[in-house]
């Protein structure tokens, strides 16, 4: 049966749909191959909601600065795991991640059972480290792109792109039960932008818009990783 011309709409009587749109980018949908990459969702912990999509073939995991997944959590190694992705030079083949514990302090499980081994991993596999779950799945770009959207929306102030309230609160929560738990210290710095009222007034909202964007820049730039800018 020849294929429809390019925009002609054709009508299905044993379809609840109208009519169904036949046209070059449609076709092209249909012809995409998907190529998919490795990423960890943090499920439960201090990160809880944040995605960590491998980069490279080998990712260290632990507390310590230079680990390239970091998670602020006193019950994890500042090297505590391994991921390795084998086949990262394979891009039209399926993500083979190998997992290994780094000799951690409080050890690392896997599905609930302790990693003695290097394992590899498959998908919707659980990692306990420490008190932190994190979540191994398989994204293809544009799923990679829609969880970074949710993600940004569910946890990011629309105007300035630091943490809206609800993760600022969730966060703070969190380390004021390890200041409580280990007597660990915690600073929290609040800012006042002064004189913002006279720009919002004198210039308007765009411009006072403009000021909090750019002062937020500042203050985000000069945070480190392990610190909360909200």
């Amino acid at each position: 049966m020849q294929e429809p011309e390019n925009n002609e709409t054709v009508f299905n009587e044993n379809s609840d749909s109208e009519a169904t749109l036949h046209n070059p980018s449609f076709k092209a949908l249909r012809q995409k191959s998907y190529q998919f990459r490795p990423v960890l969702i943090c499920l439960e912990g201090p990160h809880r909601g944040m995605r960590y999509y491998l980069q490279k073939c080998d990712n260290i995991i632990g507390r310590g600065n230079n680990a390239d997944i970091h998670l602020d959590d006193v019950m994890i190694s500042r090297q505590h795991a391994r991921i390795v992705w084998h086949n990262i030079d394979s891009p039209g083949t399926r993500p083979r991640c190998v997992v290994e514990d780094l000799g951690s302090r409080n050890g690392t499980e896997l599905n609930g059972a302790p990693l003695e081994c290097p394992t590899e991993l498959r998908e919707h596999d659980r990692l306990l480290l420490g008190a932190t779950v994190l979540g191994f799945f398989l994204r293809d770009a544009d799923e990679l792109e829609l969880d970074r959207t949710l993600y940004e929306l569910a946890t990011k102030d629309a105007l300035t792109g630091l943490d809206n309230r609800h993760q600022f609160n969730a966060l703070l929560r969190h380390n004021l039960e390890r200041v409580r738990r280990y007597g660990h210290r915690i600073v929290l710095l609040l800012i006042d932008a002064d004189h913002f009222k006279i720009v919002n007034d004198t210039y308007g909202h765009d411009v006072g818009d403009l000021a909090l964007k750019h002062l937020a820049q500042i203050v985000a730039t000069s945070c480190r990783t392990t610190e909360v800018c909200a």
